[in-house]
């Protein structure tokens, strides 16, 4: 039998580490979030492990100025998705992709662009009913 989760384009090859100001969010989170695949503590550090899966920029070619922030944003919402944060944190995971993708080098309208796409209809992914289902095959 395999089990398996279909929608994925992206295995992560090295684990990913980066600092997120979390400091000013209203419900801080009071112990470090851990699941199989993402580690965020109550520093705001951010790993992200070798293995995880994601599917790239929804809705926008996967450029090298936005895989990264990709990466982080998929792997918050995930997070949300899980209830392993509260929903207090979809804008900053929305805003964080824009940082990203502009410290990346993407021109500013068009990181703006991306932006409003996800403000717009990216709670729908942090939805739990949105996780990709897992499929069973004899």
């Amino acid at each position: 039998m395999i089990r398996y989760r279909a929608g994925y384009k992206y295995g992560l090859a090295e684990s990913y580490h980066r600092h997120i100001d979390i400091s000013g969010m209203v419900c801080g989170i009071t112990e470090d979030v851990v699941t199989e695949y993402i580690l965020l503590s109550v520093a705001g550090d951010l790993t992200v492990v070798r293995g995880y899966a994601w599917d790239g920029a929804t809705g926008a070619p996967d450029s090298d100025e936005i895989m990264e922030a990709s990466l982080v944003h998929d792997a918050g919402f995930q997070l949300l998705r899980e209830r392993k944060l509260p929903m207090i944190y979809l804008d900053k995971f929305n805003n964080l992709l824009k940082e990203i993708c502009l410290e990346k080098g993407m021109e500013h309208v068009y990181a703006q662009g991306v932006f409003s796409v996800v403000d717009k209809l990216g709670a729908h992914f942090a939805d739990p009913a949105s996780a990709k289902p897992v499929i069973t095959l004899p």
